[in-house]
């Protein structure tokens, strides 16, 4: 894990080098002496084995994870670490290179070993909590309650992650979730720390007083071990939970703490507008989903590996999904000129390559509770094969681990963009990038939830709505600006000539609001994020790996943050 060198310090061999270029007849640029290549080639020169990539180093993979990349199930959590360690093996020269500039005083050895640990902290979580606690019931029984907390990194405050309700909420499940949760918000430039919460039970067998039970339970056990908090973790929805479970957990911290926190309304995001939430919180994720395909496939260069067209308009698509993430996905990509052609749902997938209307599905399925009997599409059997027909974009926003080993190779799609967190294996994903299939990853694609969920943290710690200080001001001030250039025209041409703003412009000061900023603000967002990934893409000759340019930039920023603050308290 570090130079074999032993305490030997590298600056010794620096000096020898020196003075033999000082004795040379030719004096070469010298600024590669402090080069990371450099510095491995001259310590494998004296008899060390220095860190590097193919050294069997910090930086390769480690062996544990290597199986990862040929396993049909492999376990959710060891994905994220092997897409951790697989940014972290291109990266090598970064890494060694960002290191030297910040710590010149150290030896060679000393930088390796700082390096080793900034990285283990970024791959390890850094506190579990796992609560059980007793709930009666209607009827007056009792049943025992298992909840969980993860916070994955620190290095940011607050710390931000979704509550999940679900059975399949286990321990390694909400530590992956939580890891992911670092890199969304490094990606996104969110000044947040990663952390994932679930309770393990079945939401439908409960009432909604049972379910308020629950939920305040949970909250009061994470307050009183003070693991939540507007300056520690801000919890979201997620899978089976929503606005009504945010705001009773955020008035069990407010009936608690809220008398000695001002800004106690902040403990939680995703709440409903009354109670301090935001407008467009509960489209942001899908919304989000389709700024990051519209970006990505803007981009002349990676579209024409996939054979298509740059953009979105005229394109078919398939979603997998049809709840909050799914639906609102489907319905912006449809208003960006896409047809869709298929739904998945647990129960049922729905076919027509004529289109379905988005807004016709959600009728239905408000209505029916189902989408059995759906009118203007032939129901797909088997269900889980309507993946593998002919589209130009598949969004998977349901599960994880959907695109498998076994099924990979069996994709039409031209195009995957990752509406769920990890619905690709590393297996598949090999699998996908020889088919020249474009993957636009989780960590960027489905990160705009959490980028409106700071947005929400930020307008509940200033107190004021977004644009309220503002909208006046600025409908004036163009009124102003107006009457300015008519005076202006007047003045200099004799003439009164009428100026004054277009009907649509006209409309959008009328109507204003917190919901414009918010959208238009993750729009932006996604784009400058989008670019880095482009960027980065291209600097290190991933060809269309998006996923693991994404998570070289997040681990590059989180490294960077980690190196300045320092890795000592006392």
């Amino acid at each position: 894990m570090q130079c074999s060198l032993g305490r030997v310090c590298l600056k010794a061999l620096f000096k020898k080098e020196l003075n033999f270029l000082a004795s040379s007849t030719s004096t070469p640029k010298m600024a590669h002496l402090y080069s990371p290549k450099y510095l491995r080639n001259l310590c494998v020169r004296e008899g060390g084995t220095c860190a590097g990539p193919g050294s069997n180093s910090l930086y390769d993979i480690p062996n544990d994870m290597l199986a990862i990349k040929t396993q049909e199930d492999p376990d959710f959590y060891k994905i994220v670490k092997y897409n951790f360690h697989k940014a972290v093996y291109y990266l090598a020269d970064s890494l060694e290179e960002s290191m030297c500039q910040a710590t010149e005083s150290l030896n060679h050895e000393e930088r390796c070993k700082r390096i080793h640990a900034l990285l283990q902290r970024i791959a390890s979580c850094e506190a579990i909590i796992h609560v059980t606690f007793p709930i009666k019931l209607n009827n007056g029984d009792f049943v025992m309650v298992d909840g969980y907390r993860v916070h994955h990194l620190s290095h940011k405050l607050p710390m931000k992650g979704g509550i999940r309700y679900s059975l399949d909420v286990e321990e390694d499940e909400i530590k992956a979730l939580a890891a992911l949760m670092s890199f969304k918000c490094s990606v996104l430039r969110i000044p947040f720390g990663g952390a994932k919460g679930g309770v393990k039970i079945n939401p439908k067998i409960f009432t909604d007083r049972e379910i308020e039970k629950i939920t305040r339970r949970y909250a009061l056990e994470l307050i009183k071990k003070n693991y939540v908090g507007p300056a520690i973790d801000v919890p979201a929805p997620d899978v089976n939970t929503d606005a009504r479970v945010m705001a009773w957990f955020m008035d069990t911290y407010v009936k608690t703490l809220g008398q000695v926190d001002i800004d106690s309304s902040s403990v939680v995001t995703g709440k409903p507008i009354l109670l301090g939430g935001i407008m467009g919180r509960r489209t942001a994720t899908g919304r989000g989903v389709w700024n990051a395909a519209a970006k990505i496939m803007s981009d002349e260069e990676f579209m024409k590996t996939t054979n298509s067209l740059p953009g979105i308009k005229g394109k078919t698509f398939i979603v997998q999904g049809f709840g909050n993430v799914g639906f609102h996905s489907a319905r912006y990509f449809e208003k960006g000129g896409a047809k869709l052609i298929g739904i998945m749902e647990y129960d049922i997938s729905l076919h027509n390559k004529n289109g379905i209307s988005v807004k016709d599905v959600a009728n239905y399925l408000k209505e029916h509770k189902t989408l059995k009997g759906f009118p203007n599409a032939k129901e797909y059997t088997p269900k889980e094969n309507l993946m593998f027909e002919e589209c130009d974009i598949f969004i998977p926003c349901a599960v994880e681990k959907v695109i498998t080993k076994s099924n990979a190779d069996k994709i039409k799609a031209k195009v995957i963009v990752e509406g769920a967190n990890g619905p690709t294996t590393p297996a598949a994903d090999e699998i996908l990038h020889q088919k020249k299939i474009l993957i636009i990853p989780d960590i960027y694609a489905n990160a705009g939830g959490v980028l409106v969920s700071y947005f929400e943290w930020l307008k509940n710690i200033n107190h004021v709505s977004w644009g309220r200080l503002q909208f006046g001001y600025d409908r004036e001030n163009t009124e102003m600006l107006f009457d300015s250039i008519a005076h202006s025209l007047k003045t200099g041409l004799g003439k009164e000539i009428m100026v004054g703003p277009s009907p649509k412009y006209r409309q959008r000061l009328i109507e204003a609001s917190e919901k414009h900023i918010i959208q238009s603000s993750l729009q932006s967002s996604m784009n400058e994020a989008g670019d880095q990934l482009l960027k980065f893409a291209k600097r290190y000759n991933l060809g269309t790996d998006l996923r693991t340019a994404a998570y070289m930039y997040a681990v590059t920023r989180i490294f960077i943050t980690l190196e300045q603050s320092g890795l000592h308290y006392f």
